[in-house]
Order: C-alpha cells, then structure tokens, then sequence
C-alpha cells in the first residue's frame, strides 16, 4: 500500500513538473510571443527552384502565392545575431540562458529551445481563408491566381557580374525579390510587414529582445542592397486555436477535419519524404500528451488507459478531405483506362470488354487499365443503387534547406502542402466525452517532423456528430460477392507474430466480419462472380515506418497488408442462416484486425452486384464549372481586405488588355517622324508625368507641350495618335478611347475584370454609378504608361528598319 503510495506521489510530482512546463506559475513556463519583421529593402528568401530563361532564383511563397518568412530560416539569422552578441557579452551569461539552450540542442531528445513559426504578412489566415473562399468563384479563380498574386508582391531583378567595365559572358541572372512596400496598403510607401509567432522560457525574454534589435539582415545578397530589416520581439497571449462547435454527448463517434497551417511532414519509409496521410497514433499521440500535462494526471490512469491504450477509443487515419466528403485510398479494384479516363473495375473484367463498340471501354490502342497509386477516391453508391466516384490527390511540395556550419549540406524535403483538410473518425467510450471534448479543445497541434521550426502546425476546424458513414455496412444475401477493402493499412497477428501471408489474412477477415462458415472456398485462387472469374484478393504488402520522439529513434518496422487491398467473398447459395441470424442480414463494422485505436485496420465494404465494370467518375474541375458557369459578379461579396490586392489585379489585367490591343494597331505602321522628334516627344511625357502625381493632369500638361512643338509633321502626327486612342480634339481624356484599344477576342474578359473592379471600388453609401466613374478615372491614368509603351515600340520599329535597308549582302561583303 505505502509503494503504491509512494508511486503516485512519484507520478503526481512528474505531473506537477510537466504542468509547469506549459503553465504560468514559475521560471520555467513557457510563454507566447511574437517576432515582427519590416522591410527596410527588397528581400529574396530563395525556395531552391528557377523556371529556364525566365528566373534564375525564386522566393518562397505559399498556396495561394503569398510570401513568407520560413522559420529555418529565420531562426537561423536569430541565432547568428545572438552568436555575435554573446562574443561581444551583450548577452547574460548565466544558467539557462546560453545559445544551447535558448535555440536547442542538435540532436536532443527533447525540442526545450523556442518554438519558431513562419513570418507571414499581417493578417495572414483571414487572407488565406477569404482567397481559398473566392477561388471556388469561376470568375475569380483566373484573377486570383497563385501566379497573379504573386506578381504583386514581387518583382524581377537582372543582375550581371562585371570587370573592367565590361559583362562576363554568360552571366545575366534574373532573381525575383519581394517588394519592400505593401500593396494590401491604400499609401505605397508602407513597408511590407511579417508576424512570426515564438513560444519561449520567460527568463529568456530580454536576450531575446536584443537577439531581434541585433537582427538586421536576411535572405540571400545581402552585401548587395538585398535583405534589409528591423526585426522586434513583442510578448502576447496564447494563440492556442479553439475549435468552433461541439459534440453531443449522446454519440460514440465523432468526424474531426484538421487542417495544416504549416506544411507538414509525416514520416515514412524515406527520411526525406512524407506521408500522404495523418496517421491515427499521430493525432492521438497530441492528444495524450495534453492530457499527461495536466496536474494530476499519469498514464497508469484508467482514463488513459481507455482513451489511448486498450483499443476502447479508435483514432482513424485522417485522409484529405473535400467539403464533407471522406476520400480513401483507392481500392485496387478501381482503376483508370489510361486514355479516355473511365473508372473501371478490374475484378469485373471480362473478354468480352476487350472487343467492346464502347470506344470508351475498348482496351485496344494503348488504352489499358492504369492503377491509381497514391490517389484517395470516394465511391458514392446512390440510394437508387447509382454509383460515381471522385478521385483527389492530396498535394505536395519539395521544400530545399540549407544547413551550414562544419557540416555543410543542401538538402531537400517533402512535405504536404499548408491549407489543406484531413478528416479523421474517433470512436470513444460515452463517459469519456467530457474529457475527449477538453483534450481536442485545449491540444496545441504541432504534428509530424521539425515542429519546433517552420512544419507541423495543425488547427481543428470542425468536428461532425451527424456524419454518415460511407460504405461501413453491408446486406449479406445468399450468393453476393462482397469486396473489402483496406481503408488504412491493416496488422494481423497469429500464434507467431504479426503475419502478411494472403490466404491467412483472407480467413481471418471473414472470422472477424462473422460470415467464415458461409462463404465458398476459392478455387485456383479464383472465386466465380456470375459468368466472370477473379482474384480472391489483390494485395500489397507494406512496411510502417515511423519515429519515437521521446527516445530521438525510429520506431521498430512492422510488416502489414497495404491500404487499397481488396480480399473477395463469395457467399454460398444455400447458406440461409449463419450464427443465429437469418439471410439476409446486415453486417455493421468498421475495423479489423490488431491496432485499431492506432488508426489500423479500417474497411469500406461494397456488394459487385452494385460496382459494374465501367463508373461514373466525376472531374471535380468541370464539376465546379459547371455549378454555375456565369455567375454574376454584383454578387459576389468580396471582403475588404481583400480588395486592394484584387482591385491591384484586375488594373494590371485591364492595362495589360488594353497595351496589347493598343500596340497591335500602332505596329502596324512606323511613324515617319525623325528620331530626334521621338525622343523629344518621349522627354516631354516623362517630365510631364514626374511634374504632375496626379496622373490625369499630366495629361493636360504634355497636351500643351505637344502643341509648342514647332514641326508639322511630328506635331501633326503625335497629335493624330493622341486623338485616336487617348482624347478628343480639345485634348481630355476619354476613358471610351482609350478601351477601343482591346482587341475584339479580349472584350468579353475585359468587360469581366471592369465589373469586378467596379466591385471592389463599393463603399457605403456609394452607388455603382459612382464606382463606375472611378473605375473610367483608373483606365484614364493608364494614358502615360500606353504612350510610353507606343513610343519605346516606335523607337525600335526605327533600329530595326534601319538595320534592313542593305537586305542584297553577298558572301565577303563587309557589314
């Protein structure tokens, strides 16, 4: 009685220490804060990759092309300033506060340096949500590009390496820079701004503020006029996300959808890549490592031992996810005729398809059946016995790192790219649901690999207690032949261990479904489905990998039946009762096999009889477009933090409409004025529009300077032009005009991008009479940019004419 005393003591004094850890009651807690970084120049963050002939060096931007600020990187330019400010002892010196200890230990066991995240522009998330939310407007998908938005945050820069006055051959580079303004501002001279949360010690608070006061420069040319910041540590609150809604308290399974703030990285097989998916003893593992925190809390708990350890509480794999729809890994049944894309099941397949009329179904010419490796489907079948299958992907991006120091290296990783939905199931016992419902609350998500920096952020954003489960039950009828397939990869243990071999795991399926005594024995490895013979089973085996965070080692490999393996039954036709129930009857279950609360062993069921060979698929693309194919743009309500970027986009788009239109027509003929009247005409719009902001006034005034030029024939002409595209005959601006200048084929999409930006001008109490006048007093100020455009075309129309007067050279002759 005293030992077990004692040991709760023992377990309740570890508690308390751990609580400290995330409490705040001593030295030790830890506390949130945050770094703010403004540009005092244009930066360039490199992300590794160029595109051939374009841009030699890029930046790291996000999904929806915003750029920001990776943790690695910004950690590591914090701890080269606290390196400097330790050598010149601006730093205390005392326990607990050395470089070591306030950035980690390479290779620790445990991660006790701050926890840096990425430094993203202000008000990141609600941008990123507003953009994810118009995207899924057909009319703004185009405008709201990753490429596009990116274009306004950035810029190209060409750069050569020079001697003596003269270029090296071969050595242009073009490098793309983030711009040090912001254009989310109304003021142009604002300087872009990023936010990078940190969790930190307290007692490491002061160096950190001058560890950021130190930090001036980051990012790649730095000695070159790149990278210039100041960089200011603030304290705040816990940003610890509370999910929205709740659970009843009456159910046993919950759907939880997680998304990824950060890109993630699970891991696998290879140390470099990721999984596809969140594994269930991830997210179960964040949970109880909440619950451990807690005071009083042990794992010897009957609590824990229910929730995390004796199977009671299932946690599925949490797979990609699409609105509320769940997407499985696609079962190997399923595949893809490689050239005209219909989904198919093999297991249906007979001779007779292969000379089909269908030329959608013939396999003839290259058209074979293709396996959907690494692809998550979600197969609907219909009330009405209808059947349409959906494929998605869950995507993924490489990610290069450099680590320098005494072992140099570049490497790269891959991860799941930020913004995406995972959703998962858990099955709990009822009368934990209090305690559960606390745990998926309070949880500080950081999941995967490199969770102190830059990856692994998560945030629950819904949890569903009136889901539908899909494809979890089944009518067993004399005669049918079932399918199941893996949901998740399954573990099957016997007298000797954990075992692989097919024919033992299809037998020991069948026991645990119930339906062993009534199915028919495989003949030859086949079972007869009507007149088409196939497979017993279709199966892949596959080796789990993973990590122990708590020992810094990998996990023991375990062998198991990879997901997307499908084992066929045959259910005898005589067979009328089997174990006390009478035929038909309904199976309800979801798992099988050893592991379950660690996300092993899930299942979808499916009847043959209702997957014929050729299925509906459905192109999620062309399914959003056809939802609404000319959605009106009044409608759309786009948020005010949204609408200068957008307003930026659809300027850039109407420009760039009315440029190319305008210098088609001029091309067309070469002005007949001399070079020294075009550069003439060229100064004078330059200094009209460097004399005059407002660029609707300088119009006026280079009118007038148009007019004071004394020859005809250059006056006359400039004149002429002037009138054509830009205003009428008293010289003002006529926005009309100046919109002519669009070609016939970009009308319809420039009269789209004239509305949204008529949008994005509304204000209260301003009526779109109004917003159209502001969005004709826009395309106006585009009047000295066009010219400029024409003349700099007319300058080179000139070189070029001039260097094919001699067009009769022979052999030997001198240019």
């Amino acid at each position: 009685m005293s030992k077990k005393k004692n040991s709760s003591s023992k377990n309740k004094s570890s508690s308390n220490k751990k609580k400290n850890e995330v409490g705040t009651t001593n030295n030790t807690e830890w506390n949130c804060g945050e770094f703010e970084i403004t540009l005092q120049s244009d930066i360039c963050i490199g992300n590794g990759y160029a595109f051939f002939g374009t841009i030699d060096t890029d930046v790291v931007y996000d999904r929806n092309g915003l750029p920001f600020l990776p943790a690695r990187r910004l950690k590591g330019v914090l701890r080269e300033s606290a390196e400097f400010l330790y050598q010149v002892k601006l730093l205390k010196e005392v326990e607990g506060n050395s470089i070591e200890d306030i950035f980690g230990y390479s290779n620790s066991q445990n991660s006790n340096g701050i926890q840096v995240g990425n430094g993203y522009i202000n008000n990141w998330n609600e941008i990123s949500e507003n953009l994810d939310k118009l995207k899924k407007e057909n009319i703004l998908e185009e405008l709201l590009s990753k490429e596009k938005i990116l274009d306004l945050f950035t810029s190209v820069k060409a750069q050569t390496r020079i001697k003596d006055g003269v270029a090296y051959d071969n050595s242009l580079r073009f490098i793309r820079v983030i711009n040090q303004y912001s254009v989310m501002e109304q003021r142009k001279d604002k300087p872009l701004k990023f936010t990078a949360g940190i969790r930190y010690k307290k007692s490491w608070k002061e160096n950190l503020e001058k560890i950021a006061k130190a930090t001036r420069n980051i990012g790649i040319n730095r000695n070159r006029g790149l990278g210039s910041v100041t960089c200011v540590f603030k304290s705040k609150s816990d940003d610890v996300h509370v999910f929205n809604g709740s659970f009843s308290d009456r159910v046993e399974t919950i759907k939880v959808f997680l998304q990824n703030i950060d890109p993630l990285i699970i891991s696998g097989g290879d140390k470099n890549d990721t999984l596809s998916f969140i594994p269930g003893r991830t997210f179960a593992g964040a949970l109880a490592g909440t619950y451990l925190s807690n005071a009083g809390t042990s794992a010897k708990d009957d609590v824990f031992f229910d929730l995390f350890l004796n199977g009671k509480t299932k946690f599925s794999n949490f797979t990609i996810s699409v609105g509320n729809k769940s997407y499985y890994p696609a079962p190997y049944f399923l595949n893809k005729l490689k050239k005209t894309g219909v989904y198919v099941n093999t297991l249906q397949y007979s001779d007779k398809i292969s000379f089909s009329n269908d030329s959608n179904l013939n396999t003839g010419n290259g058209n074979q059946p293709k396996k959907m490796k690494g692809k998550y489907a979600n197969i609907c079948i219909g009330e009405d016995e209808s059947i349409c299958v959906e494929e998605i992907e869950p995507n993924k991006r490489v990610i290069f790192h450099h680590r320098r120091g005494d072992d140099k290296l570049l490497y790269s990783q891959t991860a799941l790219e930020s913004g995406q939905v995972f959703a998962g199931t858990i099955s709990y016992p009822k009368e934990h649901y209090r305690t559960l419902y606390n745990l998926l609350k309070n949880t500080r998500l950081i999941l995967g690999k490199s969770r102190t920096v830059q990856y692994g952020k998560c945030q629950i954003i819904n949890i569903n207690d009136k889901y539908k489960s899909e494809n979890k039950k089944i009518e067993i009828n004399a005669g049918d032949v079932i399918y199941i397939s893996l949901a998740s990869p399954g573990v099957f243990q016997c007298e000797s261990g954990i075992m692989v071999d097919p024919e033992k795991v299809y037998y020991q399926i069948a026991n645990e479904l119930g339906f062993d005594k009534i199915i028919e024995e495989p003949k030859d490895g086949k079972i007869m489905d009507g007149d088409t013979s196939c497979p017993y089973c279709i199966v892949e085996e596959y080796i789990v990998h993973g990590y122990q965070s708590v020992w810094n080692l990998p996990r023991a490999v375990m062998p198991c039946i990879q997901s997307g393996s499908v084992f066929v039954y045959k259910i005898r036709k005589d067979a009328q009762q089997n174990k006390g129930q009478t035929l038909p009857y309904e199976i309800d279950k979801s798992w099988v096999g050893k592991r379950n609360h660690e996300g092993y062993g899930e299942i979808q069921m499916f009847c043959s009889k209702k997957i014929p060979y050729d299925i509906q698929g459905i192109d999620k693309k062309k399914q959003d477009q056809n939802e609404e194919n000319n959605p009106s743009t009044q409608n759309i309500n786009i948020p005010d933090i949204i609408r200068p970027m957008l307003s930026s986009i659809c300027q850039k788009e109407l420009y760039g409409c009315i440029m190319s239109g305008l210098l088609d027509k001029v091309t067309e003929r070469k002005f007949d004025m001399s070079p020294s009247t075009l550069g003439r005409i060229t100064l004078m719009l330059t200094e009209s529009i460097e004399q005059n902001v407002e660029r609707i006034n300088s119009f006026k005034k280079f009118w007038d300077k148009v007019n004071s030029i004394k020859g005809e024939k250059g006056k006359k002409e400039i004149t002429d032009l002037l009138q054509m595209y830009f205003c009428n005959k008293e010289g003002t601006l006529d926005s009309e005009k100046i919109l002519k200048c669009t070609s016939n084929k970009e009308e319809k999409y420039m009269g789209k991008v004239m509305e949204i930006l008529s949008v994005c001008q509304t204000e209260r109490n301003i009526n779109a009479e109004n917003n159209d006048k502001k969005v004709k007093e826009i395309v106006k100020s585009f009047w000295g940019e066009l010219l400029m455009e024409v003349l700099t075309n007319q300058k080179y129309l000139n070189k070029f004419s001039e260097g094919s007067i001699n067009t009769d050279l022979k052999e030997g002759d001198k240019l």
